[in-house]
């Protein structure tokens, strides 16, 4: 509270001003339990609470965070982008982080940086967009398993299931998944805007096949950052200009050499 209070003498806020805002950050970010500890007691986790709570006790309408979950353990890390989120109602927060995991948690809009460029810029449904790339998985029911089976005529082959997906329109590469003897699974991928999911349910339904899974995925922002930065990475481990040469460690011999003959020169004088 002490450090609170410094934090609201330099924003030159009047005592009661300063009594409203101070109950009001304790309570966002759960300070009330160590109000009267001394900052070096507490543990990691409230420290960076403590931080951000002297951030806010003025108001401001634009709150800038760099790294702020940096160190903090999994349930640490999840409180704190909770209390991120509840501010974020109230203000615009800029949140620095090479996590992009938060990002996809805590914020409705983000912007990638590379090499000091903006790559991309906008809500996080577009820029997943970005890549164009959208992933589909279908599960089929392969065998009875001993209760029955429900489709029509008997279970399907894996070269039928295969054969069937690769003639939806759209489709891209079909990619058999790892299961049990149960169920033929299959991943694809699509460059199209269109989902597919209604071709693939008719399609399975019209030849009395038993669905047992069908979702569809975007890339993750961590997929789209590579693919627009990956560039950029490769760069950075090419060297410029000239090539790099060794050091002659033969010229240092050579040099040892000389000035061993010279020293040899100079006895023979004497």
């Amino acid at each position: 509270l002490e450090y609170l209070k410094f934090a609201g003498d330099l924003r030159q806020l009047d005592p009661d001003t300063f009594k409203k805002r101070a109950r009001s950050v304790v309570e966002v970010c759960g300070l009330a339990q160590v109000l009267g500890k001394e900052i070096k007691h507490l543990s990691h986790g409230y420290r960076q609470r403590v931080g951000l709570a002297q951030a806010l006790i003025h108001d401001p309408p634009i709150l800038i965070l760099d790294e702020p979950t940096s160190d903090l353990d999994p349930n640490e890390k999840a409180e704190f982008l909770e209390y991120l989120k509840q501010i974020g109602a109230e203000r615009t927060v800029l949140l620095s982080t090479h996590n992009l995991s938060e990002v996809e948690s805590a914020c409705a809009r983000a912007i990638i940086i590379s090499k000091g460029r903006i790559v991309a810029d906008g809500p996080l449904d577009e820029i997943r967009a970005k890549s164009g790339k959208v992933r589909y998985v279908v599960s089929v029911q392969e065998s009875a398993n001993g209760k029955g089976y429900r489709g029509t005529g008997a279970p399907p082959k894996e070269t039928e299931v295969r054969d069937a997906l690769n003639k939806v329109r759209g489709v891209g590469k079909v990619v058999e998944l790892p299961t049990d003897e149960r169920a033929h699974a299959y991943e694809m991928a699509s460059d199209t805007d269109t989902d597919l999911r209604p071709d693939l349910f008719r399609m399975i339904a019209d030849k009395g096949w038993v669905l047992l899974e069908l979702h569809r995925d975007t890339q993750t922002l961590e997929d789209v950052f590579r693919d627009l930065t990956v560039g950029d990475a490769k760069r950075n481990r090419k060297i410029k200009g000239a090539k790099y040469e060794e050091p002659e460690e033969e010229d240092e011999e050579d040099d040892d050499a000389e000035d061993s003959d010279d020293d040899s020169d100079e006895e023979d004088s004497e």
